[in-house]
């Protein structure tokens, strides 16, 4: 048997968290992060003030864990509203390592 035959269940998965977003309209769309308890909060936050609904939509679209259209269309409507909301995102070990330090990136 070669290399490329080896059974899936041998090849290294990328390591992923699980953490979700929840973002606020307040001067701007305020945004934390949270570990999936719900209760421990992630250092890092976020504030977007220009295009801030465009911002959580491609977030949603790049790392949200449900990425059908009715989720999309319903998180959409909500957030015209104003209404306070968060999304499931999975991120990269690296990524995690980013959200849960106190610094920001260059």
């Amino acid at each position: 048997m070669t290399y490329f035959m080896e059974p899936m269940t041998k090849l290294k998965r990328p390591s992923t968290h699980r953490v979700y977003m929840h973002y606020q309209n307040r001067d701007g769309y305020q945004i934390s992060f949270l570990k999936p308890d719900l209760k421990t909060h992630l250092p890092l936050k976020l504030t977007f003030r220009t295009d801030p609904i465009g911002k959580i939509l491609e977030m949603h679209e790049c790392w949200g864990e449900d990425k059908s259209d009715a989720y999309r269309s319903q998180l959409l409507r909500e957030m015209e509203m104003g209404r306070p909301g968060g999304i499931w995102l999975i991120v990269s070990e690296e990524q995690y390592q980013v959200l849960n330090s106190q610094r920001r990136r260059p």
